[in-house]
């Protein structure tokens, strides 16, 4: 996006500036700094900057070749940082021979820094990376026994549970399935935004809409003021239906028209009208006993509020017709 591209640095300079001056190592760290994804202008900068260092054959001394060639001192743990986002990028446009020429760099360098490597095969971040290109092959066997030894090492570690969500997500048709894989994610990161809007997708593709409710809960909680989580709750308890759950449905669906107008959020109108007409319906139906005068004004009068909105908003147009009847 514009506006994250024009961040600025810490040397006060934009990403676009830094990309002008040919400032490869600058442009890298600018994006991981600020985690942009860009992996075409991280390969272009990250091949310029390492240049003949990027290589399958083993050398006595990689972070001499670099600094002689290319004239920048760097220190290893830079090199390798840039190798990393080198590999990832390589990945993320399915250059798969680029990205197995930087993992045999990457594991050069681990290799002349440790001796016999044992640092391979203790190194998560290494490991991690192997594990993407495991996946990015469609060796998912590989991936899933690689993750699984990552897990016995550190059974917290949130970073496998999601790849082992993506790769159940990629090989398997059954949602029950992938939802199992993912709420072993989400034990350890409750506050996964993301990942509670991709539990919710799941429950609402097998039907469980209470599941899906409290998904949409979590993401409530998590950003309290987004119209379209609150109307998109709402939506969800009207479907499921009875007096409590449009009772809940007409809450969220007016608190999403609070946060945004009803000219702009039609979604929303139409919603809290199905939900009031439906709650009167239930009412009727049950009879009045556990149902207070009171509230069936406050909904008779939202009831009125989105009938007149409606009508207000597409009156000359060619809907209107429509509208008249659905608000009738």
């Amino acid at each position: 996006p514009t506006r994250i591209m024009g961040a600025i640095s810490s040397d006060g300079e934009t990403l676009p500036t830094l990309s002008a001056k040919n400032d490869h190592l600058g442009v890298l760290r600018h994006i991981r700094l600020h985690k942009l994804r860009e992996p075409k202008m991280v390969i272009t900068h990250g091949k310029s900057f390492l240049g003949t260092a990027l290589s399958t054959t083993p050398k006595p001394s990689i972070l001499t070749v670099v600094s002689s060639i290319l004239g920048w001192s760097m220190d290893e743990s830079e090199k390798l940082s840039v190798l990393e986002q080198m590999i990832v990028a390589s990945i993320d446009v399915n250059d798969l021979t680029l990205a197995d020429q930087c993992l045999e760099t990457l594991k050069n360098c681990l290799q002349h820094h440790d001796g016999d490597a044992p640092l391979l095969d203790t190194s998560v971040r290494f490991r991690r990376l192997l594990g993407l290109i495991y996946e990015a092959r469609g060796d998912y066997d590989s991936a899933n026994t690689l993750y699984e030894e990552l897990l016995t090492e550190n059974p917290s570690n949130s970073y496998v549970y999601k790849r082992k969500f993506c790769i159940a997500r990629v090989q398997s048709t059954n949602e029950v399935h992938m939802r199992d894989a993912l709420n072993e994610y989400l034990e350890n990161n409750l506050g996964d935004a993301t990942a509670w809007l991709e539990m919710s997708k799941l429950s609402l593709s097998i039907g469980d809409y209470r599941g899906a409710a409290y998904c949409y809960e979590e993401l409530v909680l998590c950003n309290p003021l987004d119209a379209d989580l609150h109307c998109r709750l709402g939506e969800i308890y009207s479907t499921l239906g009875g007096v409590e759950n449009l009772r809940l449905a007409r809450k969220h669906l007016s608190q999403s028209l609070v946060l945004s107008p009803a000219e702009g959020n039609l979604r929303a109108v139409f919603g809290l009208i199905s939900a009031a007409e439906t709650f009167l319906e239930e009412v009727d139906s049950k009879g009045k006993k556990h149902v207070e005068e009171e509230e069936i004004e406050v909904v008779n009068e939202l009831l009125k509020f989105g009938s007149e909105h409606l009508t207000k908003i597409y009156k000359g147009t060619a809907m209107s017709a429509v509208v008249a009847k659905v608000v009738g």
